[in-house]
């Protein structure tokens, strides 16, 4: 018997926030992929007094970075993905609930365990105080 874990506005809060973090990975990603520059200092030339001072050339450590930051973006969005597929079985209600098994989980007696005399034969049940 499987139960809702979470509400369904937590799968879909954390769907949010795992789309956003992963376009801004892939847009940064795919930029370092192309360009071998980062996005937040590209290595633009410098001017030091009167002197010109040309700019990096593109390495490649910055495109392996880039690779890296797209391959972590689209492993979010499968995440998202993976959220907002529970989120919407969440609110649908396929999931099992109580609802179809109405005797209590702790009951006492190895039929009443949380493994119903399985593997446990209830000793699940006494441990805990239920007989």
């Amino acid at each position: 018997m499987a139960a809702q874990l979470a509400a369904p506005e937590t799968y879909f809060r954390t769907a949010a926030f795992c789309l956003a973090v992963a376009v801004a990975l892939i847009v940064v990603g795919g930029h370092q992929r192309r360009t071998g520059r980062s996005v937040a200092n590209p290595d633009r030339p410098v001017r030091v007094g009167d002197v010109l001072l040309p700019e990096a050339p593109p390495s490649r450590g910055k495109q392996l970075r880039g690779r890296l930051y797209l391959c972590f973006g689209w492993l979010l969005v499968l995440g998202a993905v993976v959220n907002l597929i529970n989120g919407i079985r969440a609110v649908r209600g396929w999931r099992k609930t109580e609802r179809e098994d109405p005797r209590p989980v702790w009951s006492g007696s190895s039929r009443g365990c949380a493994v119903r005399g399985g593997w446990w034969g209830g000793w699940c049940c006494r441990v805990v105080g239920g007989g």
